[in-house]
């Protein structure tokens, strides 16, 4: 019984140490910029109310995915018909009417920057400095 315990005990240890380690930035990704909503919607449970994410860079296009309230552009930035290419975590990625995204900032810390990055887990992401 006592060693059923212990080895409880170390594998709860374990996991916490791997939990704690997380998912960080190891990577810069050059060539490319943070941007944010420029009018995010309210929080809501109906993903039909977010900002969509299209096929190609037409209003007519198919909806693919709602945006998340940051993506990465690539830059120098260009628009085609009115609308940023944005690439998504999992490296898919989409296009977003140029209208409804501005350059990222900090919304309490005017010195904070975001750093696109490729992540630990070897997807993309963000580090906030």
């Amino acid at each position: 019984m006592l060693r059923l315990v212990l080895a409880a005990a170390l594998t709860s240890l374990l996991g916490q140490a791997a939990y704690s380690q997380g998912l960080r930035a190891v990577q810069v990704l050059p060539g490319y910029t943070c941007m944010a909503l420029a009018n995010p919607p309210p929080p809501t449970l109906d993903p039909t109310k977010g900002t969509p994410v299209r096929n190609a860079p037409s209003q007519t296009a198919p909806i693919a995915s709602w945006s998340p309230s940051i993506v990465l552009v690539p830059i120098p930035l260009q628009a085609t018909s009115g609308f940023l290419q944005a690439v998504f975590a999992d490296k898919h990625t989409g296009w977003i009417a140029a209208a409804d995204l501005q350059p990222w900032r900090s919304p309490n810390n005017p010195n904070r920057r975001c750093i696109p990055s490729v992540m630990s887990d070897g997807g993309l992401g963000f580090d906030f400095r």
